[in-house]
């Protein structure tokens, strides 16, 4: 009975461990920051672009909201879902 309640706890967490997204890789600097910055687009709305070591983010002033950028490659990135809406 021992042998098989072991077996059942490392059949799943050796489930729930390759069930976790990887961690994607860090930014390099030198080719990520000169991305960073503020940028008017069209109509004169601003657009932010932000960074921690592994992901780029984009924040609208305008709307408030703040999107994570996921990388297609090195010079294409798509904006998710907004992450954060600050609202009074």
């Amino acid at each position: 009975m021992k042998l098989f309640v072991a077996l059942v706890f490392f059949s799943w967490s050796a489930i729930a461990f390759a069930q976790q997204p990887a961690m994607p890789p860090k930014l390099d600097p030198s080719a990520f920051d000169s991305y960073l910055g503020t940028y008017e687009l069209p109509a004169g709305r601003l657009l932010v672009i932000a960074r921690t070591e592994r992901r780029l983010y984009a924040y609208e002033p305008g709307s408030e909201q703040l999107r994570g950028l996921e990388r297609l490659d090195d010079s294409t990135w798509i904006a998710g879902p907004s992450l954060l809406v600050f609202t009074p």
